[in-house]
C-alpha cells in the first residue's frame, strides 16, 4: 500500500511506508503529537496525518532510536525547534519553500547540546566547503561553516554555558530518508522499527 505523495496518510501508511510496526507507529505519534479528537482510541474513526504531522513523529522516533533520547527529552528537544524547523524548510508542508531554501536545507546539521541541568540548546551548522590537506605527515581537513545558535543566543553567551554532552542531528539526511520512504512506499527502514 503506497501512500499518497502529498497528501494526508493514515497509521497504517506511515506505519508502511516507514517499514514499522502499526503498534510502534501509533504510540510515537501519542507521544509526539496532540491528540486527535476526532480519531480518538475508542472513536472507531481513522486518524489522518498530514506530511508535516507525520515528519513530526518520525523525527521524534529517530530522536528516541538513533540518538538515545528519552520520549520526554524528544518532546522537549521537537517543542524546542518546532519554530526554527518551519523557518529553515524542513517540514514537508513550508509555504516558503524553494529550491535554494530546500538545497540549503539538505545541508543542515542540528548540534543538541544538553547543560548540566538537563536543558538543551541547540546549534545549527551548514558546511559552506572542506579543504583537505596534508601538514607535516598529519592529514588535515579545514571545514568552513556557518553557525546559527538557537534560539538566537550569542556565540559568548554560549561560551560561558557549560555543556555536559551533545549529540549531533543531520537533519537533512532525516528529512531526505522521509521522503524517500514516502516516496518509495515503504523501500527505507524507519526509526525504531
Amino acid at each position: 500500500m503506497t501512500p499518497p505523495q502529498n497528501g494526508p496518510v493514515t497509521a497504517k501508511q506511515a506505519s508502511s511506508a516507514f517499514r514499522a510496526k502499526l503498534a510502534t507507529w501509533k504510540r510515537w505519534s501519542r507521544e509526539f503529537l496532540p491528540a486527535d479528537r476526532k480519531a480518538g482510541m475508542r472513536s472507531g474513526q481513522t486518524r489522518f496525518f498530514s506530511p508535516n504531522q507525520a515528519f513530526e513523529v518520525y523525527l521524534g522516533a529517530h530522536l528516541v532510536s538513533f540518538l538515545r533520547y528519552s520520549i520526554p527529552e524528544a518532546r522537549e528537544i521537537l517543542g524546542g525547534l518546532k519554530t526554527w524547523l518551519r523557518k529553515n524548510t524542513v517540514y514537508p508542508e513550508t509555504p516558503e519553500a524553494n529550491p535554494e531554501a530546500v538545497r540549503r536545507m539538505r545541508q543542515l546539521q542540528l548540534i543538541i547540546h544538553q547543560k548540566d541541568d538537563g536543558t538543551f540548546r541547540y546549534e545549527s551548522r551548514r558546511t559552506l566547503r572542506v579543504k583537505p590537506s596534508v601538514e607535516r605527515g598529519a592529514n588535515l581537513v579545514e571545514e568552513v561553516y556557518e553557525q546559527e545558535w538557537l534560539p538566537g543566543a550569542s556565540v559568548e553567551d554560549m561560551m560561558r554555558i557549560r555543556f555536559v554532552n551533545f549529540r549531533v542531528l543531520e537533519i537533512g539526511k532525516v528529512r531526505d530518508s522521509f521522503d524517500q520512504a514516502l516516496s518509495n512506499g515503504g523501500d527505507h527502514t524507519a526509526p525504531g522499527s
